[in-house]
C-alpha cells in the first residue's frame, strides 16, 4: 500500500468517526461518548483511534468543525441567492432551525458541553471563537449590508438571538416563530 492509499485510508476512517462521534454526541452527550463506543462503532482498536487522534476532544473539535464547514456552506448558497437584508434574514431564520436540530451542539452553558470546552486547549478554544467572529463579519460584508449601530453591538444582538435556542421548550410555547418574530423586527434596527 503506497502512501497515498494510507492517507485516503486514514481519512475515511476520520470521516466515519466525525460520522459516529455527531450521532453519539446528539444521542448520548460528550461525556457519555467513550472512545470504546466510537471506535467499536468504526470498527478499530482504541489504539488504531489514537493513531489518528491525540485525543476524544481533538475528535470532536473535529467533529465540530466539520458541522460548522456544512453550515457556512448553506448559508453562503442562501446569501448568494439573495445577497441582501431579506436573505440575511432567511439565513439567520435557516440556522436557527439548524442549531435547534443539533442544540447540543450549541448549548453552551449545558454542563455536557461545558465539559468538553474545559478539555480544549486555550488556543484550541480562541481557534474557535476566532472562526465564529471571522465567519461573523465575511458573511455581513458578503450581503453589503451597512451598519446603523456599531459592529460589536450587531454581533453581540445576533448571537443573543440565536443563543435563545437553548433555552427549554417548556418555557416558550414556539421558540422558532419567536425568534422569526423577534430577528425581523431587530435587523432593520442593525442595518441600513
Amino acid at each position: 500500500m503506497n502512501n497515498n492509499e494510507k492517507s485516503n485510508g486514514k481519512e475515511k476512517l476520520k470521516e466515519k468517526l466525525c460520522r459516529e462521534c455527531e450521532i453519539a454526541w446528539a444521542t448520548k452527550g460528550y461525556k457519555k461518548t467513550s472512545i470504546t463506543y466510537l471506535t467499536s462503532k468504526v470498527g478499530i482498536s482504541t489504539g488504531h483511534f489514537y493513531l489518528l487522534y491525540d485525543n476524544k476532544e481533538q475528535l470532536f473539535s473535529e467533529t465540530l468543525r466539520g458541522l460548522q464547514s456544512q453550515l457556512k456552506l448553506e448559508l453562503e448558497k442562501i446569501l448568494s441567492e439573495n445577497p441582501n437584508k431579506t436573505g440575511f434574514v432567511a439565513a439567520l431564520k435557516w440556522l436557527y432551525r439548524e442549531y435547534s436540530k443539533r442544540r447540543y451542539l450549541y448549548d453552551f452553558i449545558s454542563d455536557d458541553f461545558q465539559a468538553f470546552i474545559n478539555k480544549l486547549s486555550p488556543e484550541e478554544m480562541a481557534s474557535l471563537k476566532l472562526d465564529s467572529i471571522e465567519y461573523s463579519e465575511y458573511i455581513i460584508e458578503k450581503t453589503d449590508l451597512v451598519y446603523k449601530v456599531g459592529k460589536q453591538l450587531v454581533f453581540d444582538t445576533i448571537q443573543a438571538l440565536l443563543y435563545t435556542v437553548s433555552i427549554q421548550d417548556s418555557i416558550l410555547e414556539n421558540k422558532i416563530r419567536t425568534f422569526d418574530f423577534i430577528i425581523e423586527a431587530v435587523i432593520p434596527k442593525l442595518f441600513e
